[in-house]
């Protein structure tokens, strides 16, 4: 197997929070406070089988982030989600707002397992011989489709496939699709920073919900200033930007028909041509420097052994020439190493190469 393709892997994922909403008004109640138009999913026919959303408190912070999915015909069943980091501040938060609406909630996290299949594009091809039962809800990921499928099953231990959860989450990276609990902490992260417009995860029609109000302000009133992208690695300048193009031709380039791809960075470190990361820990965190500049430009969320990890940036710093979907090399403060970000290939193209000015009310965010 080679390490620098998916090889179509299934994995379970273990460390997500599983909520049931159930009820007469649960439709319109999951409407008043998820970033998605809940009402418009529920009238498609035949029923969306998934959508990702986020929830907001009042200040327009993410609370958490998931996924989204009817279990009845009639929608007054959904599945939601989450990271487990704010999972009961989440269901406390849900119950607050219940009042008198007819809503069950309850946590579920016990009954299905979430399960994820990068390179399959067809459930099909995944349950005659990888998974022990047949999917309640199955959908390619709502946010990037070449993440390939994300399906629930009843709960079950028994299967015979390898752990991949962690190989699940490198690709991810790869794709710089960041997730909260892990690359950004809720309660402080607005929406756009995440990428949550990008990913599909917002809805600017809908009527009013919970935090709309910072959404809308910022999204009307001009380009966000910061937001997490993928970051590449090196010990050296022209090597960083060597890897950054690399990455920026495998991102332009579509998958086999196979679902298979080629990884630049994950063959790279088979091949031993690029340099590592020794302490994944101690880059965590780290702020980023542009040249000349003595203030730091962004910070690393997240990174893994391979030469990749995602940041939170300043768009109009990190990219300063605003054409290009590649950045400037960035210094890590107290290290030797350089990163470089890049703009991924699900973003916008008119976004891409949009120049990023910050907006008044992202400054006093």
């Amino acid at each position: 197997m080679s390490l620098g393709k998916t090889s179509r892997f299934v994995t379970q994922l273990h460390n997500r929070y599983l909520l049931k909403l159930s009820g007469k008004d649960t439709t319109k109640f999951l409407q008043g406070l998820v970033t998605q138009d809940v009402e418009l999913l529920a009238k498609q026919s035949p029923k969306p089988t998934l959508s990702y959303t986020g929830l907001l408190n009042k200040r327009g912070r993410l609370i958490n982030e998931g996924f989204l999915a009817p279990l009845s015909e009639s929608c007054e069943d959904w599945l939601l989600d989450v990271h487990p980091e704010t999972g009961p501040e989440l269901v406390q938060h849900l119950k607050l707002f219940r009042l008198r609406s007819r809503v069950d909630i309850s946590i579920v996290s016990d009954s299905y397992s979430v399960w994820v299949a990068p390179g399959f594009q067809h459930i099909e091809q995944v349950i005659a011989d990888l998974i022990p039962e047949k999917p309640i809800v199955c959908s390619l990921d709502p946010r990037v489709g070449r993440l390939g499928l994300r399906f629930y099953t009843p709960f079950s231990k028994s299967h015979n496939l390898e752990e991949n959860e962690e190989r699940y989450h490198l690709w991810r990276m790869i794709y710089g699709i960041p997730e909260g609990g892990r690359d950004y902490s809720f309660l402080h992260s607005l929406l756009f920073e995440a990428n949550l417009d990008y990913l599909n995860g917002i809805s600017f029609s809908k009527g009013c919900y919970l935090g709309q109000e910072t959404a809308a302000r910022v999204k009307y009133t001009g380009v966000v200033r910061k937001r997490i992208v993928p970051v590449v690695f090196s010990k050296t300048e022209n090597q960083a930007i060597q890897i950054a193009e690399a990455m920026n031709r495998f991102y332009e380039s579509p998958p086999c028909s196979d679902g298979d791809v080629t990884c630049p960075i994950l063959q790279a470190k088979v091949d031993n041509s690029f340099v590592g990361i020794d302490n994944s820990n101690a880059v965590v965190h780290s702020q980023l420097f542009a040249p000349s500049n003595p203030k730091a430009v962004g910070k690393v969320t997240s990174c893994s052994s391979y030469p990749i990890g995602l940041a939170r940036v300043e768009l109009a710093s990190a990219f300063p020439n605003v054409s290009s979907a590649i950045g400037i090399p960035l210094k890590l403060e107290q290290s030797e190493m350089y990163a470089v970000a890049l703009k991924p290939f699900w973003w916008p193209r008119e976004d891409i190469e949009q120049s990023p000015k910050a907006t008044q009310s992202e400054q006093g965010a």
